[in-house]
């Protein structure tokens, strides 16, 4: 059975204009279809992107991401007993949504596994999440000096 979370958390309004556009035209299109579908869209067309560009750019890239997930999350009902769903709130821009899916996938390791033998992509994803991970507190340690 569905469990299904909903809230404006206003992150989209905060956006700039271009990223805001993108988030909105994709919106209409992914409410039609199940979070797996969605997951699929997502992480495709994260690989698509990051295969264009030389390492270096893959970091924006990610955050890029990272920014239109979050925004359709806002934009969608999130369905909190989907794998797929919670994998993208986990890796949110928004606390609130991290946080809620931590709630929800208390067995991280059985929950990464599952999505991992389901959708082979997902590691590649999960690398590129943690590259960037890396990159942005080498980052944010690098702006406080």
């Amino acid at each position: 059975m569905a469990r299904i979370e909903y809230s404006k958390l206003g992150f989209c309004d905060a956006l700039p204009e271009e990223i805001r556009g993108t988030i909105e035209m994709m919106a209409p299109q992914f409410l039609a279809e199940t979070w797996p579908v969605r997951f699929v869209a997502l992480l495709s067309m994260l690989e698509e992107i990051t295969d264009q560009v030389e390492e270096a750019g893959r970091p924006f890239v990610v955050n890029n991401w990272v920014i239109i997930v979050s925004g359709l999350l806002e934009h969608l009902p999130r369905d909190l007993s989907s794998p797929e769903c919670l994998a993208l709130m986990r890796h949110s821009a928004l606390e609130p949504l991290r946080q809620s899916a931590m709630r929800e996938s208390p067995c991280l390791d059985q929950h990464d596994e599952l999505l991992r033998s389901k959708y082979p992509q997902w590691s590649v994803v999960e690398d590129l999440l943690r590259e960037y991970e890396t990159w942005a507190a080498k980052q944010s340690l690098i702006k406080r000096h």
